[in-house]
């Protein structure tokens, strides 16, 4: 069996969408997402009930709203997001870029 490569770019091209999400990998029950936010820009809190997320901070950095409360977030910092959390983030000044992953509950 062949591996799959993605290539992945670590910084967000001019003019493109404030958000970019790229699905690495999606199957029931998880998917992986490459995300890269413009600086500043800011993900209203969502609940999130299909099961657990993992957020790794590549580079940049982010304000994790969770449940209300913020936590801050650099490169290199992982958050674990407990399934039925609200969540949502605000992009650091110099954008982010993280890998994301959704575990869903069978």
């Amino acid at each position: 069996m062949k591996p799959t490569i993605h290539t992945l770019s670590m910084t967000k091209a001019p003019g493109t969408q404030p958000l970019s999400v790229e699905c690495l990998y999606g199957r029931i029950p998880h998917d992986f997402n490459y995300i890269q936010a413009d600086p500043g820009l800011v993900k209203t809190p969502h609940p999130y009930g299909a099961g657990d997320s993992f957020m790794l901070i590549l580079a940049g950095s982010m304000e994790l709203n969770v449940d209300g409360e913020i936590y801050p977030l650099q490169a290199g910092q992982m958050a674990i997001l407990p399934k039925g959390s609200m969540r949502g983030f605000t992009a650091g000044p110099e954008g982010l870029t993280m890998l994301a992953a959704h575990l869903r509950d069978e």
